[in-house]
């Protein structure tokens, strides 16, 4: 067989490889920072999605702390977003305090990374950025290289394949190269102030460090935000990642209550900032709170006007039940839940506010630079 023959067939046969390849594992560079960890996902409409997230290079998908029922009644373990889902998205937030020890590290390490880059990194970014400029010439080189090389008769199977093979070159370009834009370069790794339309007038402002920005997306570190949470009472691991709060329940058998039961709840706070406890909420109920915790102080309620549309869930011959849900490092060799709490509580969530450190990922569909916030030095 013609050695040109062969050479087309095997050079055909590695780029649709490597393009395969390259097309599976492509994630939106600004997102893949999110794989594995656990994030707050806004929706255009408000509504929020709280779990651990996937990045891959099609979607994302929010893989939830236990099973969870949906409105029809399904059984549902996880939150999945292609791409035409992912424009919903108004905006990811990645809370510091809801990180597990290691992801904190992970995270502080991005930070220092991006405020600090070492030789290496400068030189890799330099050449994605150097790439993805000239990608159009390079394309041409190519597509002339293929032409040179077409000049034989012996090269008719590369002649019919000429255009997979410019495709090869251009995906594998866009894996390397980055989205360049000469603004956002410049303020990588400082303090900016990024502007997100939320409405038709309505717009946030996020203060914090340019971490990275892509075609599709931008990610600001390191913000301070005043956040309303809503925290499901009935969800071990995600009150048990708070490092804000200590938190301890106990659900069991009262008769000064109506229905027979009470729950009781306390919360030691570890944090800096002052958490306003707003209120205990349920299908059909509130419990108001209205109160203040600063570090250091405890808070403690007892609710006996729960009502039996919630706690029809509730196997009473198991009561009582109680639980601790401390922090990992706070734990001191204790078991953080003395029974399984998650079986037994009625659906309630505690709805908090405080300042929080959060990294936020915006769409660049309704977000956009606006300012440059670190100190400049002006010439005059």
């Amino acid at each position: 067989m013609d050695t040109i023959l062969l050479l087309s067939i095997f050079l055909v046969f590695i780029t649709a490889l490597v393009g395969g390849y390259l097309q599976r594992r492509r994630r939106d560079k600004v997102l893949a920072d999110l794989q594995d960890f656990h994030a707050v996902t806004r929706m255009r409409d408000n509504s929020k999605i709280w779990g651990r997230i996937e990045v891959y290079a099609n979607g994302l998908e929010l893989l939830y702390a236990k099973p969870f029922q949906n409105h029809r009644g399904n059984l549902t373990t996880s939150y999945i977003m292609f791409r035409n889902s992912i424009e919903q998205v108004l905006a990811i937030y990645r809370f510091h305090t809801e990180l597990s020890p290691e992801n904190q590290q992970r995270r502080w390490k991005e930070i220092e990374q991006t405020r600090n880059p070492g030789a290496f990194r400068i030189a890799l970014r330099h050449t994605g950025n150097f790439l993805n400029t000239f990608r159009d010439a390079i394309n041409e080189s190519m597509g002339m290289l293929l032409t040179r090389m077409k000049g034989t008769s012996s090269m008719s199977m590369l002649q019919s394949q000429d255009e997979r093979l410019k495709k090869f070159g251009t995906e594998a370009l866009g894996a390397v190269g980055n989205a360049y834009d000469p603004i956002m370069e410049r303020h990588i790794g400082k303090q900016v102030v990024v502007e997100l339309q939320t409405g038709a007038d309505d717009k946030e402002e996020y203060t914090g460090l340019l971490r990275e920005y892509s075609q599709a997306w931008l990610s600001v570190f390191d913000c301070r935000i005043n956040e309303e949470t809503r925290l499901p009472l009935g969800d071990e691991l995600r009150l048990s990642l708070q490092r804000d709060l200590d938190f301890w329940i106990k659900l069991e058998r009262s008769e000064d209550a109506p229905s027979g039961l009470s729950l009781s709840l306390r919360l030691e706070s570890f944090s800096e900032q002052v958490i306003r406890c707003k209120k205990i909420v349920g299908e059909g109920y509130c419990y108001t709170l209205n109160t203040e915790i600063r570090k250091g102080e405890t808070r403690e309620w007892v609710l006996n006007d729960i009502p039996e549309t919630l706690l029809a869930v509730v196997n009473r011959d198991s009561l009582p039940v109680e639980g601790m849900l401390i922090a990992p490092e706070r734990r001191a060799g204790e078991k953080m839940v003395t029974q399984d709490i998650e079986q037994h509580l009625p659906d309630l969530f505690l709805v908090m506010e405080s300042e929080r450190q959060v990294d936020v990922f915006l769409p660049r569909t309704s977000a956009v630079l606006r300012h440059a916030s670190s100190p400049v030095r002006v010439e005059y």
